[in-house]
Formats: C-alpha cells, sequence, structure tokens
C-alpha cells in the first residue's frame, strides 16, 4: 500500500536528487548585441524612417539567430532530427 507523501517524504526526496551525479552543464553566452549600435540613438533619425528602422531591427534579429546558432552545440540526436525533418 502507498504511503503518503509529506514534508518528510520530500525532504528525504530532495536530498537523494543531491546525491547522484548528472554530469556536467556547460553554458557560454557571446558578447551582448548592441541596440544603439543597430538602431541609432534613442531620439535620432531612425525614430523617423520607418523604412530604415524596420531594416535595422531585421539585421539585428539576424545577427542575434547568428551568435545563438555559434554557441549551440550540436550532438547526434540534434543531427538526425534535424535531417529527417
Amino acid at each position: 500500500e502507498k504511503t503518503p507523501e509529506g514534508v518528510s517524504w520530500l525532504y528525504n526526496f530532495i536530498k537523494a536528487q543531491g546525491e547522484r551525479n548528472y554530469g556536467k552543464i556547460y553554458v557560454r553566452f557571446p558578447a551582448a548585441v548592441s541596440m544603439r549600435e543597430y538602431l541609432g540613438e534613442p531620439n535620432g533619425p531612425m525614430t523617423t524612417d520607418d523604412s530604415a528602422k524596420r531594416l535595422a531591427m531585421h539585421k539585428m534579429a539576424f545577427e542575434v539567430a547568428w551568435r545563438i546558432l555559434q554557441v549551440t552545440p550540436v550532438n547526434a540526436t540534434a543531427l538526425v532530427s534535424g535531417l529527417l525533418l
């Protein structure tokens, strides 16, 4: 028969999780993307020209996506899944 779960069960569960070694985690952060570099000063000419602002936003979004791709590792499972899609 199942015993009811309580605070002592939760404590023992959390304690047991700390005893296991699941491996290592590596986190890499690229250099920050400057919005001012792409969009200019807050009250600059980019605020009035919508087409230039849209182009700058597209360029900045592409740069952010590119930097994310540069730091994302590819493992065998992700590669096979991507090829199957």
